[in-house]
């Protein structure tokens, strides 16, 4: 309410939205909430859902339109509940003594919902997301996670279970559909669903552009999605606010047409439950899950899916089936965003064609001026190097500028050697191996057997602070060499979404369970810096100072490793010898790396594990001991 019509208009607004973000992120039976403002002549309404909030464009003057008033007032009153924004569809479960909040689904089987926290006077269970990354998020697709268990025949069951809440793009398939399409989700690394559905109310699919916002969504014009619809300032009865986050609400913006994209209300159940990343219990537990997050993700794409949305909020620590909260697993968790492969069987890196074959005597010869190269540049620890003629030949074979190519590959192995070097370069030691592959990622060769929902096959997606420069931006990544035209997302893009998770983990924490450096706090602090550059700006910016990391290997000591927390110093070798990987393959495209990228990857991370040393008892035993007593306290 207020005194006086003159009060400074976005003040009150700003207090309105406030409250209104309240009211969702504590009462989880809200899908949207309704709000206005009252002065002594003038009104303003506003709609607040899980993307932001929609507001009158002007207030609306009570006097010059009672009737307006009045009914504004009266629907308040007399509207249905599911018109007011209340769920419906979630119910109480009454047993003697407690009351758990439940979601019910049209397959019969209902869910009660528990919380881990201290229980209240009233009630005696709250709500708490089981992932920090996701939950209560208002903004995306707002995704809510709670820790739920079977309610079979009135009795709580044993087995828990996770219930997610996304609210997708009405033109992008659940994340349901996805699992339930993708081969190879059998691995034990990925989180299977035992459920999922759109949410139905009032015999409606809950989706914002025809169930919450109606009427205040723009006309359809015929135009596809993803095209910008340019429309005069004075046609605009709203001003939308696309996030409602305590720092963003004075960027109040006019609307834009993504804004506005309808999304579905969905519910999924996932039968893997664990906790989020950052609540590993030591190093050796957070690079197996990065580990196993990689198998998982190698199992999708040699079975033709290509997740595309690696972030820190779909890697998870696991629970082992049966072994409870003692022994974990890495899970790789979201396929709404993965896209299917075209079948295309064919055997990588393709052999390249060239109308006069390379002379046996020419390659014979490379093979002293390349371990002179090395010699001259003092990378050799001992005169002894020697080339084996293989690497020539497998090089002539794939790239036709393989002089460049076999001195980067040898450059690589030489910076980071294997445990037995003989200081012989053979094409084992390079890994230099053709594999099969049966499926094709390039948009020119997609096929109609792709047959989900997602209309833009050729673009890039990601969560922004773990993609890649690529992903991005439009232009390509390509180190020391002519550019290339744009390319299309592929496994690299994945591979390196992993490396910058791990990263930020070791900038932002200081430890096991995932404390937050204190140094972020303080302004102007270097670190602080870095990390709103490299993973806080906006996309353009980052993409920028990826791409400079990358190239310039030296920036990325410097900036990067050089500001690592002491707890993850041992973890400098690995992030080295990744980031010279993803260069090289970056550099020469669809060459042996390039291809090989999960196995050289995964035998990264087995190595640096075995390498760990053990860490505080006291401590592992402490974390385990937590996460015991939610398990077991849980209901």
């Amino acid at each position: 309410m207020k005194r006086s019509d003159k009060d400074g208009w976005e003040g009150v607004v700003k207090q309105l939205i406030g409250y209104l973000r309240q009211i969702l992120r504590e009462q989880p039976d809200h899908r949207f909430v309704f709000g206005f403002t009252l002065g002594p002549r003038c009104m303003s309404v506003c709609l607040r859902d899980r993307f932001g909030v929609l507001l009158t464009s002007t207030p609306i003057d009570i006097h010059k339109f009672p009737k307006l008033f009045i009914r504004i007032i009266a629907s308040f009153a007399v509207l249905a509940p599911h018109k007011l924004g209340f769920d419906p569809s979630m119910e109480f479960y009454v047993q003697p003594k407690e009351v758990v909040d439940s979601y019910r689904l049209t397959s019969t089987t209902a869910f009660a919902t528990d919380s881990y926290k201290e229980p209240t006077p009233k009630d005696g269970r709250q709500y708490k997301a089981t992932s920090v990354a996701h939950a209560r998020v208002m903004r995306g697709r707002a995704t809510s996670v709670w820790t739920v268990v079977p309610l079979i025949n009135d009795q709580l069951g044993a087995e828990v279970f996770v219930l997610k809440e996304p609210w997708r793009p009405e033109l992008v398939e659940s994340e349901g559909e996805s699992n339930s399409k993708a081969k190879g989700s059998e691995c034990e690394f990925l989180g299977p669903t035992t459920l999922h559905e759109d949410v139905v109310i009032d015999d409606m699919v809950n989706r914002t552009g025809t169930f919450i916002r109606v009427g205040s969504l723009p006309p359809d014009d015929g135009q596809k999605p993803g095209m910008r619809r340019l429309r005069a300032e004075s046609e605009e009865r709203f001003l939308h606010v696309a996030s409602t986050d305590d720092d963003e609400i004075d960027q109040m913006t006019t609307p834009r047409e993504r804004d506005y994209v309808s999304r579905v209300h969905t519910r999924v159940i996932v039968s893997t439950y664990g906790w989020p990343l950052t609540s590993f219990a030591t190093l050796k537990e957070l690079l197996v899950v990065f580990l196993n997050g990689v198998q998982g993700h190698e199992s999708l794409y040699e079975h033709g899916r290509l997740h595309r949305d690696i972030s820190a909020g779909n890697v998870m620590i696991a629970c082992c089936p049966g072994e409870g909260a003692t022994t974990t697993r890495g899970c790789l968790i979201d396929l709404d965003r993965s896209k299917l492969g075209a079948r295309n069987p064919r055997t990588l890196p393709p052999a390249q064609t060239q109308n006069d074959p390379i002379p046996e005597a020419e390659i014979a010869s490379l093979s002293p001026a390349i371990t002179s190269y090395f010699r001259r540049r003092k990378h050799s620890p001992k005169l002894s190097l020697s080339l084996h003629p293989d690497v020539i030949s497998s090089a002539c074979d794939v790239s036709e500028d393989f002089y460049t190519y076999t001195i980067a590959a040898i450059e690589y192995s030489l910076a980071f050697p294997p445990a037995q070097e003989d200081h012989i370069i053979t094409t084992d030691r390079l890994g230099w191996h053709r594999v099969e592959r049966s499926f094709d990622f390039n948009p020119a060769v997609l096929v109609s057997e792709d047959e989900d929902k997602d209309t833009s096959k050729a673009s890039r997606t990601g969560t922004p602070p773990y993609a890649s420069a690529e992903v991005l931006g439009a232009a390509p990544v390509r180190y020391g060499t002519d550019s290339i035209a744009v390319p299309y997302q592929d496994a690299i893009h994945d591979i390196e979404s992993f490396l910058w998770i791990l990263v930020h983990i070791c900038l932002t924490r200081s430890g096991p369970s995932g404390a937050r450096r204190a140094e972020l706090t303080e302004h102007g602090n270097v670190l602080r810096k870095v990390v709103y550059r490299v993973f806080n700006s906006d996309n353009a910016t980052l993409a920028l100072n990826k791409h400079r990391l990358f190239a310039i290997p030296s920036d990325f000591e410097k900036d990067i490793i050089g500001n690592f927390h002491p707890y993850f110093h041992p973890l400098k070798p690995l992030v080295r010898e990744w980031l010279g990987l993803l260069r090289l393959a970056y550099t020469h495209r669809e060459l042996y790396e390039y291809h090989t990228l999960h196995r050289r990857v995964i035998a990264m991370l087995e190595k640096a594990v075995e390498m760990l040393p053990t860490e505080d008892d006291d401590i592992v035993a402490e974390i385990l001991e937590k996460r015991r007593k939610e398990m077991d306290g849980a209901f």
